[in-house]
């Protein structure tokens, strides 16, 4: 049966079905893995047949150069002639490459509070980056760490450095109600107006940021205060000690609040040379150092076997400056040369600015 516009009524309802207004890709705002769960979403609350996907994803897929991206991927092939899944796979590694390891965990460890950054927004940070790093059953406790370790503020990192049993929760809770109580000062100090006759703080201010007002444990005040419409403002307690006595009291206000033992000027060559002369065997340019008298153990789990990795070829240009600096770590102590070992992990070469390298182990 046919509408007035000679369309089938049910042939309409469909293509409408498959056809869904979708918000496009764009990877500086959502990660591909994410608004491809969000696609398939679609997909569920719209019915969408399985031999229509593919087409709404390459409709959907956003900025034409995505597009260009997928057909250069997928050349000399067209994506129009694969299958939805095999096309997500090759997106997946265009948008959402596996990242390396080594370079999550170097990002995580360097990470550090932000200016205009809070608490919680810094830990959901550290959560993000850590994702990566592959901390199995270490997590919650290099979470916490870091947490602690990169907060700005010397005050909050140090109550938490005093906690026994300190988990991720616990410190971001300390954390965030040290942050607010800060913020709260601030507030206060703020509304404090240097010009204003009188230092006040509102009744609220005082029972959010200070504690619960009891109006019977304070004296009846004799000051009388009007707002500027001229209305009345009713006044708790005394003042303590009001800016009036900072004329009375025999002080040198400006060496009080400056403090006597202000550096202004540090000479960095003078300190260099008093850290040499104090500990001399730290910057001996001849001798790394190293521990004596102690000896380590690595605890393994009953029944492990040994991991033995192939050693990566270098490039050509640094051999040589690899071959130099293996001998140095040898000459010593660092490193004991071996013929043969049940353990072996391939080296990480890393250029130094003195066209020597540093040794590193994968």
């Amino acid at each position: 049966m046919a509408n007035e516009t000679g369309q089938n009524p049910s042939t309409s309802q469909t293509k409408s079905q498959v056809f869904f207004n979708f918000e496009k890709f764009d990877r500086e705002k959502i990660l591909w893995s994410r608004w491809q769960k969000r696609l398939e979403s679609a997909f569920i609350i719209n019915e969408t047949p399985e031999d229509k996907k593919l087409h709404l994803l390459l409709h959907h897929i956003g900025y034409a150069t995505y597009y260009n991206t997928l057909c250069d991927k997928l050349s000399p092939d067209e994506p129009e002639k694969k299958n939805y899944e095999d096309v997500c796979k090759v997106l997946i590694e265009v948008f959402d490459p596996k990242p390396l390891e080594i370079v999550e965990n170097y990002r995580f460890h360097l990470s550090r509070q932000l200016e205009h950054q809070s608490v919680d927004e810094f830990a959901i940070e550290l959560i993000k980056v850590a994702l990566n790093c592959n901390f199995g059953t270490y997590l919650n406790t290099a979470l916490r760490n870091q947490f602690v370790f990169g907060l700005k503020n010397k005050a909050i990192r140090s109550r938490l450095l005093e906690q026994t049993d300190l988990d991720l929760g616990k410190a971001i809770k300390i954390a965030r109600q040290m942050e607010l109580s800060d913020q709260g000062n601030v507030e206060i100090a703020h509304n404090l107006k240097e010009r204003s006759p009188v230092a006040t703080v509102s009744k609220n201010d005082y029972e959010q940021y200070i504690g619960t007002l009891n109006e019977n444990e304070l004296k009846p005040s004799d000051i009388n205060l009007v707002s500027y419409t001229g209305n009345g403002i009713k006044v708790y307690g005394h003042s303590l000690l009001g800016r009036e006595w900072l004329r009375v009291l025999p002080f040198d206000w400006n060496k009080v609040f400056r403090g006597e033992h202000m550096v202004s000027q540090i000479d960095g060559q003078t300190a260099l040379n008093t850290l040499k002369q104090k500990y001399p065997r730290v910057f001996d340019a001849q001798s790394m150092g190293k521990i004596t008298g102690l000896k380590a153990r690595i605890h393994l789990k009953p029944d492990t076997p040994p991991i033995f990795k192939k050693a990566r070829k270098p490039a050509f240009a640094m051999r040589k400056r690899i071959e130099i600096e293996l001998d140095e770590l040898v000459r010593n102590g660092v490193l004991k040369k071996v013929e043969t070992s049940e353990y072996a992990t391939p080296i990480v070469p890393v250029p130094k600015s003195n066209d020597k390298v540093r040794i590193c182990g994968d």
